[in-house]
């Protein structure tokens, strides 16, 4: 330790500080911050003036992963996608080829140790305390146990599940450096980390942090079986085994409902779906099978296959990372990952298997291969490592370890050619520099696009998408920005019973029209399984009066979509304007069953008006199919929704299915919400009807939804007050109204898509659930006629306004 801490003092300041910025950049920002440490990295090199270059098994196992990701990057199904895979591997070049030069010899690995655990101390305690502010903020919502709120238990702003992955790694990193450690005085805080690490994955409440946690113990076991003595590995075990129980103890009740593994429905359902992804793997990789879809497409290749089940939408994350590498990089690039990791395992072979090797050094790379095995393991349940820069820093940092250890493989000697390599590295670092600098400027004009856009100002987002167009013009995102910027006001639909078809396009620009389609064609060659695309396309030549190729684009969106309701919705008005009553019934049965929140739209309300047979047996059918669905498969999604459908006609019937779904399923924010209601309507006691709003204001406080029933219900009550902030936060939360597609928009490449990605833009705001934005302007013009008379005016026109047009968040309320 003495050797640490003088390394430290002379000449490891400026490393020790180059680490933490690296460490910082990769944890709390992005990798493009990591160009300093290349160029330093660069500097380096060219002041080595290298004479020689000794190829090692790792540089062999580096470059075929560093030349199958160029290739799989330029077989590419979305280019834009593979850009960023791309650069995060030659960063991790960088990096490695930093560690060989830095990081060799065992003192400068201290202090690479010494600073990685450092670091998961300090994040350790944050999560600590992010976790116990969690705990608060839920049993103040009335809640008592974690495991089905997990989703909600975000550290650092990442998914837990993320998360966990790289407590994992810390764990190998953390008895790495217990091990090298020499003063008995610092062993006490390394062990006291190692068991707040442990107390953190447990309270991630994660089944596959759980076996990978105890995977790790147990390989490590078996590799040392023959470097200590048996009493020594019993006392490890004893401490390990006395951390994972103690730290249990405040957690116990959801640490045993997790490793029962399927005891809840939650976990029922993950299980179901991770099982359903591996069936669906086949299928995914059947178009592109030897060099895949290219990096970051597994969501363009999942696009092809429907939801199997009608609740799957509620289990959008259990992918893991072999299908992904399966899917995007296909066999080849597969393979080349498969080989790497052989690589890795022969280098760890062969030294176990060496004479010359001491027994400290063995033990060394036993905690290396075990946390590599439990990494591993874990991305058989959650795929994290190519998902988030985190885990892939973390992961290949506890590879570059196995570099002191790395098996000659041939020595070339350069003569002439010294400053040959490091030219390489210029010309990629420059290379890389300039992409990112591309993709930096596209991220900023997207972004003024969309500001000014929310904001209506035609102008400057006419100017900024136009430059991003210029910049991406094969981008799907930035190009769905540019239909959507085209069609704002090209395209607008009225849904009213005054219409003899209950649908009327009041206005159209048919040149904007065309020149928008275009657009929604590029993407089609893009993304031809975009659905929300397709459905886009369909109703743009609808409004050009092209009726049988919109009702086959919206036909082929329902297909990859089937429980899309606003899709359903589009056809029923299809329908409805060519007379084609056939199937108006069949698609508005599927719209109420699969959203049944469509009961308080304004479609719903006036198609009602206009067709009430039509609209009356259609939600009865709806209601006998989930009645019939709900026989067959005891399912607590249709059961919630079965319950919405009941609300008016058969509270007492829908207050039971309530209960049972808010029992099996508490993380359900809608089932409090109308659990509420019904209450309130039922009985007195605040206290319950306060209890169930609450829980629901706790899961989703963003639900306009629930803002509007929960200012009624203090409006009924008589606190104005309370009612109108209610109700304000409504019309707030009413702005952000978002597409069903707008996480996969985000997610497709990175670049945000308007929150409102539907064609014709009113129909979202249509066939959501009204935001009742007349009787709140009402209640706020009553109440400032007393309280603020000033902004009686204001009110009073807002009430004549939303009298005759739809609210779509045009305005501040004062």
């Amino acid at each position: 330790m003495t050797a640490f801490f003088n390394f430290f003092k002379h000449y490891g300041i400026l490393t020790a500080l180059l680490l933490g910025y690296t460490l910082f950049v990769i944890f709390f920002w992005n990798l493009q911050m990591l160009f300093p440490v290349s160029f330093i990295i660069l500097f380096k090199l060219f002041k080595s003036k290298i004479s020689s270059i000794t190829i090692s098994y790792l540089d062999i196992g580096f470059a075929i992963l560093f030349i199958s990701e160029i290739i799989t990057a330029f077989n590419s199904s979305y280019p834009f996608n593979s850009i960023s895979s791309y650069i995060r591997l030659s960063f991790m070049l960088f990096l490695y080829v930093g560690c060989k030069l830095f990081f060799k010899d065992s003192k400068k690995q201290l202090l690479l140790l010494g600073v990685l655990v450092i670091f998961s101390a300090v994040l350790v305690v944050f999560t600590i305390n992010d976790f116990i502010s969690f705990q608060t903020k839920l049993e103040l919502a009335g809640f008592s146990s974690s495991i089905n709120f997990k989703h909600l238990y975000t550290p650092f702003g990442n998914l837990i599940n993320a998360w966990s992955s790289v407590l994992l790694l810390f764990i190998p990193l953390n008895c790495l450096f217990l091990w090298k450690l020499r003063n008995k005085k610092w062993v006490f805080l390394v062990y006291l980390n190692l068991f707040l690490i442990c107390f953190c994955i447990l309270s991630s409440f994660s089944r596959g942090a759980y076996i990978s946690l105890f995977a790790f113990i147990f390989i490590f076991n078996l590799l040392v079986w023959d470097q200590f003595s048996l009493k020594r590995i019993l006392l490890y075990n004893a401490i390990v085994v006395f951390f994972i129980c103690i730290a249990a103890i405040p957690i116990n009740k959801d640490v045993l409902t997790t490793v029962s593994f399927n005891a809840t429905e939650s976990q029922q359902r993950s299980t179901s779906s991770r099982m359903s992804d591996w069936q669906n793997t086949k299928e995914l990789i059947k178009d592109k099978p030897i060099l895949g879809w290219g990096q970051g497409n597994f969501i363009l290749a999942q696009d092809k296959v429907a939801f199997q089940k009608e609740d799957s939408v509620f289990c959008p994350r259990t992918q893991n990372t072999y299908i992904n590498l399966l899917v995007e990089r296909g066999v080849f690039g597969f393979s080349c990952y498969l080989v790497f990791l052989g690589i890795v395992f022969l280098v760890l072979l062969r030294n176990f298997k060496s004479r010359t090797i001491s027994s400290e050094d063995k033990i060394i790379m036993s905690l290396i291969a075990s946390g590599i095995l439990a990494i591993l393991l874990r991305e058989f349940t959650y795929a994290s490592i190519f998902e988030f820069n985190s885990v892939f820093f973390m992961f290949y940092s506890l590879l570059f370890f196995l570099i002191r250890y790395d098996i000659p493989f041939r020595t070339i000697h350069l003569a002439k050619l010294n400053y040959s390599i490091p030219s390489l590295f210029l010309i990629a670092i420059a290379t890389l520099l300039y992409i990112n600098i591309s993709k930096v400027l596209i991220l900023e004009q997207n972004d003024n696009f969309l500001k000014s856009f929310y904001k209506d100002d035609f102008k400057s987002s006419q100017v900024s998408i136009n430059k991003a167009v210029e910049l991406a013009p094969y981008n799907s995102s930035i190009l769905k920005n540019h239909s959507l910027f085209l069609l704002k006001n090209s395209l607008e639909i009225e849904i009213s019973e005054k219409h003899p078809r209950l649908l009327s396009i009041t206005f159209i620009n048919k040149d904007t029209l065309q020149l928008a389609s275009k657009d929604l064609k590029t993407i089609l060659k893009l993304n031809p399984y975009d659905d929300e695309n397709l459905h886009n396309l369909a109703w743009v030549y609808f409004a050009l009066g092209q009726q049988k190729t919109a009702q086959d684009l919206l036909t082929s969106a329902i297909k990859l979509d089937t429980y899309n309701s606003t899709y359903h919705i589009s056809k029923v008005l299809f329908d409805l304007k060519q007379e084609n009553n056939s199937e108006v019934k069949i698609h508005l049965v599927k719209a109420l069953r699969y959203s049944p929140e469509v009961l308080e739209s304004i479609f719903f309300k006036e198609l009602s008006k206009k067709h009430p047979k039509l609209a009356k047996e259609s939600k009865q059918i709806a209601i006998s199919d989930l009645y019939a669905a709900i026989k067959i498969n005891n399912n607590t999604i249709l059961k919630a929704r079965l319950a919405r459908l009941l609300l008016e006609e058969n509270p007492k019937k829908a207050k039971q299915l309530l209960q049972e779904v808010t029992t099996t399923l508490p993380n359900l924010s809608r089932p409090w919400l109308y659990l509420a209601y019904i209450n309130s309507l039922e009985t007195n006691d605040t206290l319950k009807i306060e209890k169930s709003y609450q829980k629901s204001l706790f899961l989703n406080p963003n639900d306009f939804l629930l803002n509007t029933y929960y200012g009624n219900y203090y409006m009924a009550q008589d606190n104005e007050k309370k009612g109108l902030q209610f109700f304000r936060m409504s019309l707030l939360s009413y702005s952000a109204i978002k597409s069903s597609n707008y996480s996969k928009n985000y997610f497709f490449s990175n670049i945000p898509v308007s929150g409102n990605s539907i064609i014709p833009n009113n129909l979202l705001y249509y066939t959501s659930p009204d935001p009742q934005a007349l009787p709140i302007f009402k209640a706020f013009e009553k109440y400032h006629q007393i309280k603020h008379p000033k902004y009686k005016g204001f009110y009073s026109k807002m009430v004549k306004s939303y009298s005759q047009r739809i609210f779509k968040h045009e305005l501040e309320l004062p």
